[in-house]
């Protein structure tokens, strides 16, 4: 059990958590079972217990005979009792894992006793918490003393639910506010990438509208250009047309003086 459980647990505590559940059984289950459990759990349990009792009389451990109890805590176990039987209705493989636990729950009470330690049991099983308080009191305790052990154990109970309460509020409130912490940075991370990107295509768009002014100022010079060379071609065949016909006119002339001057030397 050490091994399995990572746990020290001495032969002393083992044994005496063990009467003491057995003395329980004894006392209150079987009554308990008969009132509130079906025929089948009275049956299944009562094998499982009896096969306990048979183990625990094959390796020599008697059960302890506890003393009477007065009127006031025979009321009070009672009630437990009624308590945790109409709790218990559950398979025998559950009451053995449950019965395993309380056993294991006993032994960390009985080796390390301590403040944290009865918290820690009574916050975790209230009920077991009562029952063992009242089987386990003297006879010389009487009513007045049982109402302010349970009244301590549900102020330790409320007391320990409020700080798991509290510690609980406490985490979720730091993961909230760091989740809130994770949502602004990505809120500016993705911020500054919107602005990162409208400016590259704020610089896209001035750089395609200077190539395309560019590219309009290189046609408007060819435009000019060529007009410049067809009005040059224009003016260089007028130039030729009139030349053409200031030769033509020139011959004319010649042919006309030629002639006269013949018809002039035939007469």
């Amino acid at each position: 059990m050490n091994f399995a459980l990572g746990k020290v647990f001495s032969a002393r505590a083992l044994r005496e958590r063990l009467d003491l559940l057995l003395a329980q059984f004894i006392a209150n289950d079987r009554a308990s079972l008969r009132k509130s459990g079906t025929e089948e759990e009275y049956e299944e349990k009562e094998r499982l217990l009896q096969e306990i009792c048979s183990l625990a009389k094959d390796f020599g451990c008697k059960v302890k005979s506890r003393k009477a109890q007065s009127s006031a805590g025979q009321r009070v176990s009672a009630a437990v009792t009624r308590d945790t039987a109409a709790a218990t209705l559950v398979p025998a493989s559950q009451v053995a894992f449950d019965l395993l636990e309380r056993i294991v729950q006993g032994t960390d009470i009985a080796a390390t006793p301590g403040p944290s330690d009865e918290t820690t049991t009574t916050a975790n099983n209230p009920r077991q918490e009562a029952s063992t308080n009242a089987d386990d009191r003297p006879d010389t305790e009487g009513a007045a003393q049982v109402v302010p052990r349970r009244r301590r154990a549900q102020a330790a109970t409320a007391s320990a639910d409020y700080e798991f309460i509290e510690k609980r509020w406490r985490h979720e409130r730091a993961l909230k506010e760091k989740e809130h912490a994770l949502e602004m940075e990505r809120l500016a991370v993705e911020k500054l990438r919107i602005e990162r990107k409208q400016q590259r295509s704020e610089k896209r768009h001035e750089l395609k509208r200077e190539r395309t002014e560019r590219e309009l100022q290189l046609r408007e010079r060819e435009m000019e250009i060529r007009q410049r060379q067809l009005q040059a071609q224009l003016d260089e065949a007028s130039q030729r047309e009139q030349l053409s016909r200031f030769h033509k006119g020139t011959q004319d002339a010649i042919l006309k003086i030629v002639e006269t001057i013949c018809e002039k030397l035939a007469k």
